[in-house]
C-alpha cells in the first residue's frame, strides 16, 4: 500500500508490517519488522491496517481492530475513530473517506451508495471507488464532494 505526499512517498508492507520512505532514490525502512500481535517499541499498531496518510509530516494509520476502525498514529497512539465505517477506509488529506452500510462518508457528508469494497488513489482529487460491481470515481475535494459511476461493463 503506498501514499505519496509532495516528493515523499511511504509504503506499507502488510506481510512483514513495515514502513518504509521513499528516499533520495531508495526505500528506507521507518517501523521495525514485528510479529503480529508483538508490541513495537515505537507503538502497537495492531489490526489491520487498510490505508496510510500523512498528517503535519507524521505518519498515520486507519487500523480495522475487533472493536472498530481506528486513526492511529505511528507511535501507536490512537488519534480519533471511524464509529460508522463498516468496511474499505481511506486517509485523505484533511480526514478520511471510509463505507458505511448504506453510503460513503467524506468530510461532514454521507453519499448513498450501498456495498463499497475498497478506495484507491485515481489523482489528487479523486478516488476510484468499487461497489456492487461497479466503478465509480469520488471528488474529494472539500465542498466539492462529488460520486462519478464510469463507464464500463459491470462484474
Amino acid at each position: 500500500m503506498l501514499f505519496r505526499s509532495g516528493a515523499t512517498a511511504w509504503a506499507w508492507f502488510p506481510e512483514s508490517r513495515m514502513l518504509a520512505q521513499w528516499i533520495n532514490g531508495s526505500l528506507v525502512c521507518a517501523l521495525e519488522p514485528r510479529p503480529a500481535g508483538a508490541v513495537s517499541v515505537r507503538g502497537d499498531l495492531d489490526g489491520e491496517v487498510l490505508s496510510i496518510g500523512v498528517t503535519a509530516g507524521s505518519v498515520q494509520f486507519a487500523v480495522r481492530r475487533s472493536t472498530g476502525i481506528w486513526i492511529v498514529n505511528q507511535d501507536g497512539s490512537v488519534a480519533g475513530a471511524l464509529p460508522r465505517a463498516v468496511g474499505a477506509a481511506m486517509l485523505i488529506p484533511g480526514g478520511a473517506v471510509y463505507a458505511t452500510r448504506t453510503g460513503i462518508a467524506i468530510h461532514d457528508l454521507e453519499i448513498p451508495l450501498e456495498g463499497v469494497t475498497s478506495f484507491s488513489w485515481m489523482s489528487v482529487s479523486y478516488l476510484q471507488v468499487r461497489a456492487g460491481g461497479m466503478n465509480y470515481a469520488l471528488r474529494i475535494d472539500p465542498g466539492r464532494e462529488t460520486l462519478f459511476q464510469l463507464p464500463g461493463a459491470s462484474r
